[in-house]
């Protein structure tokens, strides 16, 4: 069984406002948790290059994602046990959402958006996943086995 969901996040930092929405579905089956979607706005201040901030804001999106989802290292004996990416897991293109960006207009002095652009994507996504299932994720990365062990509790 597929359950949707969506959550919302917002952030502040350094003077640099961001809010990020993700739709997210989990098969309560699988334990697998999907983004299809996320949206982002921030808010910079005046826009400096707005295309290279777009850019930012989606490279930003996708590598929290990855790490939220995907990433962990292991250690065996004092020893990580991943040594490559057969072994150390990233988001893969065909697993990337859509995202969609906004950036607001401003006359405000810029302040900039540096690795600001991703730190909302975990909330959202863990509010969408409460939204989906009424069940709180509270360690990551969200992998299957600890999605379910969260819905069968």
């Amino acid at each position: 069984m597929i359950k949707e969901g969506r959550g919302v996040a917002y952030v502040t930092n350094a003077g640099t406002y961001i809010a990020t929405i993700a739709r997210v579905t989990v098969n309560r089956t699988t334990g697998q948790i999907h983004v299809p979607e996320i949206w982002i706005a921030a808010d910079v201040g005046l826009p400096i290059m707005p295309r290279n901030l777009d850019a930012q804001l989606m490279s930003a999106v996708i590598h929290s994602l990855s790490n939220l989802l995907k990433e962990r290292i292991t250690f065996k004996n004092g020893a990580v046990q991943q040594t490559n990416f057969y072994d150390y897991q990233v988001l893969r293109m065909s697993e990337a959402p859509e995202v969609h960006t906004h950036i607001m207009p401003s006359t405000r002095n810029p302040v900039g958006i540096g690795d600001l652009g991703g730190i909302g994507v975990g909330p959202a996504v863990a509010n969408a996943f409460f939204s989906a299932t009424g069940r709180r994720l509270r360690q990551s990365p969200f992998l299957p086995d600890r999605v379910l062990a969260v819905l069968k509790t």
